[in-house]
């Protein structure tokens, strides 16, 4: 009988780890629930939508609202499901104002931690802004300015969300950061630029630390991974495209410069269209010109050696332009190309 009890002492404990735990704490009115694991593989987290994305990694709920913590956004775009943090009181969260007194910097997300709280529909609007490109910043503060002032406010903002209820009732990390405690700040476009060009800069920081290991640059078999994270290559095709690789290794500067440039993948089309006939092989010099015309530098030669191992097939030195455009389309999107109808902004990010 003692043994039996053991096993299944044990066999709960091998459940318990695999399924997951929710730990409640009811403090007044506020419930908390903090995940503590998860049965879903990397591949599964992939086909995920979003909104079940959301709902892996959010580990707050106020009300009947889920809520990310910043360290639950950051844990989702590397789909990092462990939680090893204790999370603090929603309610100490609501009613603090740590987002609207931390600088702009590309370590916003980093440094509140768990210190802050995200809705779905501005978890949305963060995934939009990763694949904007610098003149989908401008269209986008366009849109948002309804009254054509130059400038918006906490309304203007919460007009085009799906979280107004929300709004009224307590302060976002968001909407503190952008607009004040009290919402009584205009954001300018120069902020509403920077803002979204660090947070672009913080969410490949974190994938890039992710591979690094502490390290300052990563290997040309990391960068391809990243680079065919996202992709729906077959396991002989992404077998293929490691194999070929060479040795170097990829600052993070190279890395930032070239996920920049994925997101002017349109102009790249463009400009290539301009070089070479439509569809054909690209040669490295074309290549090149093409990538200067679109974001004004060049890629380094170890990034442009990784890309042309990739997608270099016949081994002619020039690039398979077809596959090279449907692979990065499938990279830059990152699972975002579902639009939400009833949540404008999302819709004015594309």
């Amino acid at each position: 009988m003692i043994l039996l009890r053991m096993l299944w002492h044990c066999y709960c404990r091998k459940i318990g780890d695999l399924v997951g735990t929710v730990i409640r704490t009811k403090v007044g009115s506020v419930i908390i629930a903090t995940a503590c694991g998860s049965v879903l593989s990397g591949a599964d987290i992939r086909h995920l939508s979003l909104e079940e994305k959301f709902r892996t990694f959010a580990s707050l709920r106020f009300n009947g609202v889920l809520l990310m913590t910043p360290s639950d956004f950051l844990r989702s775009l590397v789909d990092d499901q462990k939680l090893y943090y204790e999370v603090l009181p929603v309610k100490m969260m609501i009613e603090n104002e740590p987002a609207s007194k931390k600088k702009h910097g590309s370590r916003f997300f980093r440094n509140l931690q768990n210190d802050g709280i995200i809705t779905f529909s501005e978890y949305l609007f963060l995934l939009h802004i990763l694949t904007k490109s610098p003149s989908g910043f401008e269209i986008a503060f366009k849109m948002l300015d309804r009254d054509l002032s130059g400038s918006v406010d906490a309304r203007e903002f919460m007009i085009v969300s799906d979280d107004v209820h929300i709004y009224q009732a307590y302060n976002t990390t968001l909407m503190t950061h952008l607009f004040g405690y009290n919402k009584t700040h205009n954001l300018s476009f120069e902020e509403f630029k920077r803002f979204m060009h660090n947070v672009q800069t913080e969410a490949l920081e974190v994938e890039f630390q992710e591979f690094s290991s502490g390290s300052s640059a990563i290997t040309p078999v990391d960068f391809a991974r990243i680079i065919l994270r996202y992709t729906t290559v077959s396991t002989s095709e992404y077998d293929a495209f490691i194999n070929r690789l060479k040795k170097a290794v990829i600052s993070f500067n190279e890395f930032h410069k070239f996920f920049m440039f994925l997101n002017c993948l349109d102009d790249f089309a463009l400009a290539v269209k301009m070089y070479t006939i439509s569809g054909q092989p690209i040669s490295l010099p074309e290549f090149k010109r093409a990538v200067k015309a679109c974001i004004g530098n060049e890629l380094s030669s170890d990034v442009l050696t990784v890309l042309f191992a990739l997608f270099d097939h016949d081994e002619d030195n020039c690039l398979s332009y077809n596959e090279f455009i449907h692979i990065m389309r499938e990279r830059h999107s990152g699972g975002l190309s579902v639009c939400y109808p009833n949540w404008s902004l999302n819709c004015i990010l594309y």
